[in-house]
């Protein structure tokens, strides 16, 4: 197989590649996680809540797709929304395991969690999509995601509907909107170097269920 040249000869790990003190690094996943998220604010990474989340239905067929985090808790649980209804929430209705991806290239930087996934209630869910922006919440409400689409005009044209909807009965939900939390039984923290000696650092969860902290080879 000849290779593609445009693709083997593009320059990689272009990010700063920050030094890091990983000996003072906090025993508790959470912190760290801010901690980093605030290092990617102050380094202007695009849209650093972006993260890819991966889902497979009960035949083991994977699908992944970009969205936000919506809010990562005490315990290290991340959390995001969409329509239980749509593919990936029937996805996670079959098969509810997921891996979720922080991929910050400026910094040359993942986090990467893996863990049981559960709905949280409907209150919760409900407070998630009134947070939402109105144009998010009309697609939201038109139920049409991912179903076949004779024109894009005709998406405009639903959605301007459910806006004008929304305007004179501001209070409509979704009520197959649902707030997702991922319980995570490992999170790791990888940071990119030109030399492909890549820094890792992984936590996984014990039986105590609390977290056991430990680097792994590049």
């Amino acid at each position: 197989m000849e290779y593609n040249e445009k693709i083997t000869e593009l320059k990689v790990l272009k990010g700063a590649g920050i030094d890091l003190n990983w000996k003072s690094m906090s025993d508790n996943p959470s912190e760290l996680f801010y901690q980093w998220l605030e290092n990617a604010i102050r380094h202007e990474v695009i849209e650093p809540q972006a993260m890819t989340l991966a889902t497979s239905d009960s035949q083991g067929i994977i699908s992944s797709r970009v969205l936000l985090v919506r809010h990562v808790d005490d315990n290290a649980d991340f959390y995001f929304s969409t329509s239980s209804v749509n593919p990936t929430g029937k996805q996670l209705s079959e098969n509810p395991y997921a891996s979720l991806n922080f991929y910050w290239k400026e910094l040359s930087q993942q986090i990467i969690i893996s863990g049981k996934v559960k709905k949280c209630n409907q209150n919760d869910s409900m407070v998630d999509f009134k947070k939402r922006s109105d144009s998010s919440k009309a697609i939201c409400l038109v139920q049409k995601q991912s179903e076949p689409l004779n024109g894009i005009e005709t998406m405009h044209n639903a959605v301007e509907k459910m806006s004008r909807e929304l305007e004179s009965n501001p209070g409509l939900v979704n009520p197959n909107w649902t707030l997702f939390r991922v319980i995570p039984d490992k999170i790791e923290f990888f940071q990119g170097r030109k030399t492909r000696m890549h820094e890792r650092l992984v936590f996984t969860r014990n039986q105590s269920n609390d977290w056991n902290k430990t680097f792994v080879w590049a």
